[in-house]
């Protein structure tokens, strides 16, 4: 019984990117990294995002960081060595900041004004997280997630028509 048990954990770390490409002992400080690298991403968006919406309006630039989540998500799966994966990882960054400045705007823009506080109490952001983590705790292949993450953002496209 203990044997299937330590099978199953090692099979799990098989398919983390930290095992893939050996980010353990020595290079341990490569994922710290990889995670500032798309906070660098969010905070370089979450600058330029309002004077982008203000440039070019809120709908092109909603549904740009949309396009660019999905699209990004997907080809980091496919993602040969952690320094290219960090690169798609700052351009996800970059997207989930233009998503968030702008959508909770964009959507209230069209909402009626007596249904607006309604809309701004829902916990979609913390609902969307804890998916995220049922999600990655189902499908334990890192590359599986990508995929999928950038798949459900995909079909929000077809609301632009």
């Amino acid at each position: 019984m203990d044997e299937k048990k330590y099978y199953i954990v090692i099979n799990q770390l098989r398919c983390s990117y930290f095992v893939q490409w050996d980010l353990v002992c020595g290079k341990k400080w490569i994922p710290g990294v990889i995670i500032s690298i798309q906070m660098v991403g969010l905070m370089a968006s979450g600058y330029l995002s309002g004077q982008l919406s203000d440039l070019f309006g809120r709908k092109l630039i909603f549904f740009l960081s949309i396009f660019l989540l999905a699209a990004s998500n997907i080809i980091a799966a496919f993602s040969t060595s952690w320094q290219m994966f960090a690169g798609f990882r700052f351009l996800i960054g970059f997207a989930a900041g233009l998503f968030l400045s702008v959508y909770l705007s964009y959507i209230i823009e069209f909402t009626p004004r007596k249904f607006r506080p309604m809309l701004q109490a829902i916990p979609s952001w913390s609902l969307a997280a804890a998916v995220f983590g049922l999600l990655a705790w189902l499908l334990p292949d890192w590359r599986h997630l990508q995929i999928l993450t950038g798949v459900v953002a995909a079909p929000f496209l077809l609301c632009w028509l």
